[in-house]
C-alpha cells in the first residue's frame, strides 16, 4: 500500500518502478485467488527499466480488471500474461487474460458490482486523455477478444506509449 501510495502522488517514474507495483499486486491477487489463475511476467531484456519513464498506476488497473472481473470466476484455472516490450519507438504493454472474454464477464458480476459503478477503467481512461493532452503522448489503450470465434475468447488489453527515458527529458 505504501508503494502504491508514494508512487501515485508522482506524475512520471520509471519503468522499473512500476514493474514494482506490478509485480507486487499480481503476486497479492495471485496469493489470494491461486486457485483460479496463474500468471507470468515478461519484460524485454533490452528495455533499459531504470531510465525509460511512464505515468504511475497505469497498468495496475488493467490487471486488477482480468483478475476481478474475469478471473476469479473461472471454473478452470486461468492464466493472465503481461509483455513488456519495444516494438519501433514505442513501449508496448500487453496484458492477456485466457479466460471468458469481455461479453461473459458481465454474467459473472456479484450483486454488489452490479449495483456499484465501477470506474475503474473510466477514470485510467480519462488518465489517458490527460497524459496525451498534458504530454503531447500519443498513448493508446485498445480492449479486445484476445481470440476472437472461440468459445472462451480471453481479453487482450494493448497500452502503447512514445518511448521516453530519463536522458531525454
Amino acid at each position: 500500500m505504501r508503494t502504491v501510495l508514494d508512487h501515485s502522488q508522482q506524475d512520471i517514474v520509471s519503468l522499473a518502478t512500476e514493474l514494482e507495483v506490478v509485480k507486487l499486486y499480481v503476486k497479492l491477487e495471485h496469493f489470494r485467488f491461486g486457485d483460479k489463475f496463474d500468471y507470468e511476467l515478461n519484460v524485454d531484456p533490452e528495455l533499459n527499466q531504470d531510465q525509460l519513464e511512464i505515468p504511475p498506476m497505469l497498468v495496475q488497473p488493467y490487471i486488477e480488471n482480468s483478475i476481478w472481473h474475469v478471473l476469479r470466476y473461472m471454473q478452470e484455472k486461468g492464466f493472465l500474461r503481461i509483455d513488456i516490450k519495444q516494438q519501433g519507438q514505442q513501449l508496448l504493454v500487453e496484458i492477456e487474460d485466457i479466460g471468458f472474454g469481455l461479453a461473459k464477464s458481465a454474467e459473472f458480476k456479484t450483486r454488489n458490482q452490479k449495483t456499484h459503478q465501477s470506474t475503474g477503467l473510466k477514470n485510467t481512461a480519462e488518465r489517458v486523455a490527460i497524459i496525451n493532452e498534458l504530454y503531447q503522448k500519443s498513448l493508446t489503450v485498445d480492449i479486445i477478444d484476445a481470440f476472437p470465434g472461440e468459445e472462451d475468447p480471453g481479453t487482450k488489453v494493448t497500452l502503447k506509449m512514445n518511448l521516453k527515458t530519463s536522458e531525454t527529458a
